[in-house]
């Protein structure tokens, strides 16, 4: 008996690792619901203002738990995280972006809310830019900015998207009599991503001199 305990406990972390390194897939099921048709500003994340140069951070993950909205009207329902910035008291670059997981990318919809909750500016599309490792925003908040709201683009969902990932291998081959050389490799990567309603997201912000 007591061998056949040890054997179950130390089996069970194997499967739990076994199942944890498994990346999980596009999410294309919008939310089941009851979802919210009215805003609550209150509700909203404060986003803390950077310090000096360095970006600060804000990051979700969406996920079957989280909240959904639909918008009166639209007969749309979709995950939200709705989050409020600092005062804008001096120039900053604003990023918003989806990670591009191993099989998978949030479909990412941004607007950007007056002080009432009302939408003063949305991205299509074509405002997104593969930005490092996320498919994002740009932008400098405007004094009318105050609310930024992440939402599912319904028309995105199922659709794919490829990366291709550039750099450089290095190594060092040796030519004999304490000679050699560096030799350098091309260490492209390219991969396939399923828009989803799942995905991480995240919000930065820097304090910058540039204007949009």
């Amino acid at each position: 008996m007591m061998r056949v305990r040890f054997s179950i406990a130390l089996g069970l972390p194997l499967v739990i690792a076994a199942c944890a390194s498994t990346p999980p897939p596009a999410n294309l099921l919008p939310p089941a619901g009851p979802c919210t048709a009215e805003l609550d500003l209150s509700t909203a994340v404060m986003l803390a203002a950077p310090q000096g140069n360095r970006q600060r951070i804000e990051a979700y993950n969406f996920d079957v738990e989280s909240p959904c909205y639909e918008a009166p009207g639209s007969g749309v329902a979709t995950p939200f995280y709705l989050a409020r910035l600092p005062a804008n008291d001096q120039r900053r670059l604003m990023t918003v972006g989806a990670a591009f997981e191993a099989y998978r990318v949030f479909a990412l919809h941004v607007s950007l809310l007056d002080e009432a909750g009302e939408v003063v500016r949305s991205f299509g599309t074509e405002d997104f830019n593969h930005v490092g490792p996320r498919y994002a925003i740009q932008v400098t908040p405007r004094d009318e900015y105050h609310y930024v709201l992440i939402t599912a683009d319904p028309e995105l969902v199922g659709k794919s998207v490829d990366r291709l990932t550039l750099g450089i291998n290095s190594s060092y081959v040796s030519t004999g009599a304490g000679y050699g050389t560096t030799v350098q490799s091309g260490a492209d990567s390219a991969g396939s991503h399923q828009f989803s309603y799942d995905g991480s997201v995240m919000i930065g912000l820097l304090n910058s001199g540039d204007t949009e």
